[in-house]
């Protein structure tokens, strides 16, 4: 693979992920700065993080996830979402599969 187009997917890849912790977050009714501190990390990195701009190491990543109560996997699966909205059927086998990851991992 070229190596321009691996930086571009490197780049969708960090967008796509910080937007679904930010997401997540939102849900959770958590502010950036309280996510931060639980996460023992600095407010302005969890800013670069959901907007793509940084690149978090795994043990960030579960941190994250520990925090937001969320399977690292469960996390992964929702940054690979389509962009468009789902159609109803792709929405309830979604959450039939989320259901069956929350069965198998709990946080």
């Amino acid at each position: 693979m070229h190596s321009s187009k691996v930086k571009e997917e490197a780049r969708l890849l960090r967008i796509r992920l910080g937007s679904a912790i930010a997401n997540l977050r939102v849900k959770k009714g958590l502010s950036q700065v309280a996510l931060s501190k639980q996460c023992h990390l600095a407010q302005s990195y969890l800013c670069d993080i959901e907007q793509g701009l940084a690149n978090p190491t795994w043990s960030t990543l579960m941190a994250l996830c520990q925090a937001l109560r969320m399977p690292l996997v469960k996390l992964i699966m929702i940054s690979e979402l389509p962009l468009r909205k789902l159609t109803p059927l792709e929405k309830q086998l979604l959450e039939a599969a989320f259901s069956l990851f929350e069965r198998a991992a709990p946080v």
